[in-house]
């Protein structure tokens, strides 16, 4: 039998989000790798870099914990070089990833943390909080072109940018708080549950609610949040009422 119990939402963590990382990538402040008097910068992927980067069959977006140093070499390729790797080239694009690799191969080792950050996790701390979602069909690509278009429309509606400012220079961590802040059906945006926290939470309540035990939300807000008919089943059995 499955058991289901309610649990406020004020009571689950938040998911965990570096808050420097996202607020410097929705403000353009990309990675700097230094070596002497030299410097890389790799700014923070827009929609068009996700887009070559699905092109080129990146394992680093499928798998960034076991893909290749070649596959991380050409996803910083593809966020340094960005609209200058049109026309498609892929071999362009791998010649310019192994040249990169071979001048700052061992900076993105020392900081490829930072770098995961920043390409994969600070790009979508903003789309997880639209509130109202909007089926569509689904497409084997998640970068073209309908996102592409979801992405000019933002940049052009709430920023005031061109097609290839939208798609190019605008950081997609930016597109997507400015889609959560304009979300259609006017919702707040909120930060997206921890999930871990979650189960967590839901084995605990399970455990609690076949005790007959009082959950903490019941203990401290018992005017708001009263018995389950289980709850007062079992506690009547063991004479707790």
């Amino acid at each position: 039998m499955r058991i289901s119990v309610f649990i406020p939402a004020w009571y689950v963590k938040n998911k965990e989000v570096d808050f420097p990382a996202e607020t410097l990538s929705c403000l353009g402040d990309g990675l700097r790798l230094r070596r002497g008097r030299r410097e890389l910068v790799i700014p923070p992927p827009s929609i068009g870099v996700f887009s070559l980067l699905e092109l080129a069959g990146s394992e680093f977006f499928r798998d960034p914990a076991g893909c290749s140093a070649d596959d991380v070499a050409l996803a910083a390729a593809c966020a340094v070089y960005r609209e200058t790797l049109l026309p498609w080239d892929r071999s362009r694009l791998d010649r310019l990833a192994c040249r990169l690799k071979n001048r700052w191969g061992r900076e993105l080792v020392e900081h490829y943390q930072e770098f995961v950050k920043l390409m994969l996790e600070s790009p979508f701390t903003g789309y997880e909080m639209l509130r109202n979602k909007f089926d569509a069909e689904q497409d084997p690509s998640l970068f073209a072109g309908p996102a592409i278009a979801r992405a000019v429309t933002i940049g052009a509606e709430h920023a005031g940018l061109s097609a290839f400012e939208s798609i190019w220079r605008m950081p997609l961590a930016l597109a997507g708080h400015l889609a959560a802040a304009n979300d259609a059906g006017k919702l707040p945006p909120r930060r997206p549950k921890d999930r871990a926290d979650l189960l967590f939470q839901q084995r605990e309540a399970i455990r609690r609610e076949l005790a007959g035990e009082l959950h903490p939300w019941q203990i401290r807000e018992p005017e708001i949040y009263g018995l389950s008919q289980r709850q007062i089943e079992i506690r009547s059995k063991k004479g707790i009422l």
